[in-house]
C-alpha cells in the first residue's frame, strides 16, 4: 500500500516520499516496507534511528524522522488501523450446522449461528445470534454462549459455562471445570477428594467497553480462564488454575493473597497470589 493511500485512509497527512508499505514494526525493529509510530518526544532518539520506510507521528512532533512522515492525530491508535488494513482478511464462517457436528435437539441456536465439523454442543445450551463455533468445540449442558461470540477450535465450555457477547475464544481454552484444589481428608477406599469448584457457573461478560460495565475480553491460547484483557473483565469468584497448575483464589475479582479461610481449610497465598503447597500453608480450620 502506498503511503499516500494509507495516509487517506488514516486521515492523516504525508511528508516526503510515497513510498510503498507492507507492514507494521516498532520503532528499533522496524525495517524497509515497516511502518512505525511514536507520540511521545522521548522517544526521538528512537525515530531519528529507525529503519521503517514511514513513521507516524503527532501534528506537532518537530524533531523530523529519517524516512516519510505521516501526520495523524493519535498515532497509537493510527498504527493499530493500519495493522488491520495490511492484515489478511479474516475467514469469514458461514451461518448452518456442519453434518458432523453433534447438536442435541434441545439446543436453541440463534440467527445466523455456525456450528463447525465434529463440534459437540449438548443438551439446553443456548447459542447467541451470530456466534460462531469452530470445528471440535465441546459445550456442555445448559451452557450460555453470547451473541457474535467466536469459539476457535478445541475449546471446552463445560457444562453451566456461561460467556457473553462479543467474546473471543483462542484455540485449547478450557473454562468452567472443577478440581480446583484438593483436600487432605480422604474417602474409605484411599482416594483424595477433588474439591468441586464453588459456585458452578463461571460468568464471562462482554460489551460495550465504553459504558465501563461488561466488556470485550479475549482468552488466550490453552488458557483456563487466563486472559488477554482490552478492558475491564467480570469473573465469578472463587478457585481458578492457570496454564503452569498454579492454583489462586478470586475474593471481589482479585486474587486472594495472605492467610484466607475457604470452607473448613485455611489457606496461604504468596504475593503473588498462587496457593502454596509447600510447608504449613493449609491446614484444617475448626
Amino acid at each position: 500500500m502506498k503511503a499516500s493511500e494509507l495516509a487517506a485512509r488514516l486521515g492523516g497527512t504525508l511528508e516526503g516520499d510515497d513510498v510503498e508499505l507492507f507492514a507494521c514494526g516498532g520503532l528499533e525493529e522496524a525495517r524497509k516496507g515497516d511502518l512505525s509510530f511514536c507520540k511521545d518526544v522521548k522517544h526521538v532518539k528512537l525515530v531519528q534511528s529507525t529503519q521503517a520506510s514511514a513513521v507516524l507521528l503527532p501534528p506537532d512532533w518537530t524533531d523530523g524522522a529519517p524516512c516519510a512522515i505521516i501526520r495523524v492525530a493519535d498515532p497509537n491508535h493510527a498504527c493499530m488501523a493500519a495493522a488491520e488494513l495490511f492484515a489478511p482478511p479474516v475467514p469469514v464462517r458461514s451461518p448452518g450446522v456442519h453434518p458432523t457436528a453433534i447438536v442435541d435437539p434441545s439446543v436453541k441456536l440463534g440467527a445466523d449461528v455456525h456450528v463447525g465439523a465434529y463440534t459437540i454442543i449438548e443438551k439446553n445450551s443456548v447459542i447467541g445470534d451470530g456466534a460462531v463455533i469452530e470445528a471440535q468445540v465441546f459445550i456442555g449442558e445448559n451452557c450460555v454462549v453470547g451473541a457474535r461470540t467466536h469459539v476457535y477450535p478445541q475449546v471446552t465450555l463445560r457444562e453451566g459455562t456461561k460467556v457473553g457477547a462479543d467474546c473471543i475464544f483462542h484455540c485449547g481454552v478450557r473454562l468452567g471445570g472443577d478440581g480446583y484444589g484438593f483436600n487432605n481428608g480422604r474417602r474409605e477406599d484411599g482416594s483424595v477428594y477433588i474439591v468441586s469448584k464453588l459456585g458452578k457457573y463461571l460468568d464471562v461478560k462482554a460489551g460495550n467497553p465504553s459504558n465501563n460495565t461488561n466488556v470485550q475480553i479475549f482468552t488466550g491460547n490453552k488458557s483456563k480462564a487466563q486472559k488477554f484483557i482490552l478492558a475491564k473483565t467480570t469473573l465469578a469468584d472463587g478457585w481458578t488454575t492457570d496454564v503452569n497448575g498454579k492454583e489462586y483464589y478470586y475474593i471481589n475479582g482479585r486474587k486472594a493473597t495472605g492467610w484466607h479461610k475457604i470452607g473448613s481449610y485455611m489457606f496461604y497465598f504468596g504475593s503473588d497470589g498462587v496457593m502454596q503447597h509447600e510447608g504449613p500453608h493449609t491446614f484444617e480450620y475448626s
